[in-house]
Formats: structure tokens, sequence, C-alpha cells
């Protein structure tokens, strides 16, 4: 952990999305990181798809550190990171 930030994170890891975020489409939502970066990190929020019988899709947001936090949750399935599921 640096000092330009107060936790650690690392792939497969939960966060959530500040309320203030630029975007109010992702405030308050949870993003499964797929890549950790000096800004912040990579990662998805999953979507449902359009009907039940059709997968989601994964957004990509690169939030800074300050646009996030720790849920101390673990994601057990990365979808956009499998091959198959």
């Amino acid at each position: 952990m640096s000092d330009e930030h107060k936790f650690e994170i690392a792939v497969g890891d939960i966060v959530q999305l500040s309320p203030k975020h630029p975007q109010a489409a992702f405030r308050g939502c949870l993003l499964i990181v797929t890549e950790v970066k000096g800004f912040g990190c990579q990662g998805f929020v999953q979507s449902v798809g359009a009907t039940f019988d059709e997968p989601g899709g994964q957004f990509y947001l690169r939030p800074s550190w300050e646009l996030m936090e720790p849920t101390g949750g673990r994601a057990r399935w990365c979808v956009a990171l499998e091959d198959d599921n």
C-alpha cells in the first residue's frame, strides 16, 4: 500500500463506487477489480441481460482511488475473466 491511498486491493476484490462518481449511472455500484493500477483500478460492473434467457455484459470502468472503497468481498466467479461458465 502506498501513501497515495489508504487501502489495498487485488484482482477479484469487490469495491463500491462512490456516490459522487462523475457518471451518475455508476454511483454506488459494486465493481469487480480486474487490474490494479497506480491511479486506482480497472474493473467491471456486471449487468443483466435483456431477458432472463440472455447473459448480461460487463461495463468496464477505471475509477481512481478516491472514487471507490473496498467492501472486503471477493468475487467467486469473474465472468469477464473466465472462458466458459
